[in-house]
């Protein structure tokens, strides 16, 4: 799960970053072509937001540190499958590596959750899959105090306490 969280990170990320420097280029180099008058004046500042935005947030950089702790998860999954060290030293050394994550999206730890389950198990007849808006800003916004395990019944809370 931790490593299908990770990849999945990465891949927004990295994504986002080639986007905005996509745009960089583009705005920056119809600023000298007279293509569309109206570039001349949007493109340099389209061009400046791009590229501060990306220097802002560090995508790439965040990217890459997902890609490394991917590879560290599974790293200690090969050893534990390998069983080259006891249990205790691997769990040691994953506690060790998830006190070097950031703190999670939420919602999109709730959706690898589900395609580990899925991966796992086979098709689940009913997954606890976040509804539209979560998984659309699953890598934008961190959901504190969400739990997407709940069910999306407004009796869900009756049915875990047993009461009807």
């Amino acid at each position: 799960m931790n490593m299908d969280y990770h990849a999945a990170r990465e891949a927004w990320l990295d994504q986002r970053h080639r986007w905005l420097m996509f745009g960089v280029i583009v705005a920056g180099g119809s600023a000298l072509v007279d293509v569309w008058p109206v570039m001349r004046i949007w493109g340099p500042a389209f061009a400046v937001v791009a590229g501060a935005l990306d220097l802002t947030f560090d995508l790439s950089t965040r990217s890459r540190k997902h890609a490394d702790l991917r590879r560290r998860y599974a790293e200690i999954n090969s050893e534990a499958t390998a069983g080259q060290k006891n249990l205790v030293h691997l769990q040691s050394k994953m506690d060790v590596l998830s006190g070097e994550e950031e703190p999670p999206y939420h919602a999109l730890l709730a959706l690898s959750a589900m395609r580990a389950q899925t991966m796992t198990y086979g098709k689940i007849t009913d997954p606890c899959r976040p509804s539209f808006p979560y998984r659309f800003f699953a890598h934008v916004i961190r959901f504190d105090g969400r739990d997407f395990n709940e069910s999306t019944d407004d009796n869900s809370d009756a049915d875990r306490s047993g009461q009807a």
